[in-house]
């Protein structure tokens, strides 16, 4: 398959992925009163937003490769951000690694390296890829970690002292 059609795929996938989230946390606006469920809700979307920016941009010029990993470098840089904030948010809250801490955990090194191929494509070499295969399997690996995420934090049973705020709060 082509990179660009794998792109022009995934930048659809992505954003369908994103609108039915969007659905989801709507039917769950409980999650919005806990700091740490509202910030979980956000990364989930990070997962989806990310790489179909990433895709869809990757299509604007691409005979122009500084294009693709501007962008790429960028949204690696957003992940990252992300998947900190709610790696802390995760453990001063809980203190403890959740499932969907662990998701997270292993989001950042693919954020990370999402990063380093858009800045060292030459990086790639040692892969027999070319840079921007190697970067649609760090997407692929994002969306898959998304979905993870996401149904860590719909499947999940809120803590009891979480499920007394929210009631609280409401």
């Amino acid at each position: 398959m082509d990179v660009s059609a794998f792109y022009g795929i995934v930048s659809g996938l992505s954003f369908t992925l994103l609108g039915l989230w969007f659905v989801v946390a709507d039917r769950h606006k409980d999650w919005f009163l806990v700091p740490v469920r509202r910030r979980m809700a956000y990364v989930v979307a990070l997962h989806f937003m990310l790489p179909g920016t990433m895709s869809v941009l990757s299509l604007v010029a691409p005979e122009i490769p500084a294009v693709w990993r501007i962008v790429f470098a960028l949204c690696g840089v957003a992940g990252v951000t992300g998947v900190v904030l709610i790696a802390q948010a995760l453990r001063d809250e809980y203190g403890r690694i959740r499932l969907a801490g662990i998701t997270m955990a292993v989001a950042l090194p693919i954020y990370i390296f999402v990063i380093v191929f858009a800045l060292a494509p030459q990086a790639s070499g040692f892969t027999g890829l070319q840079p921007r295969q190697v970067e649609a399997i760090l997407i692929a690996g994002i969306i898959l970690l998304g979905l993870h995420a996401a149904w860590f934090l719909t499947t999940e049973p809120a803590p009891a002292a979480e499920r007394k705020e929210a009631t609280t709060e409401a």
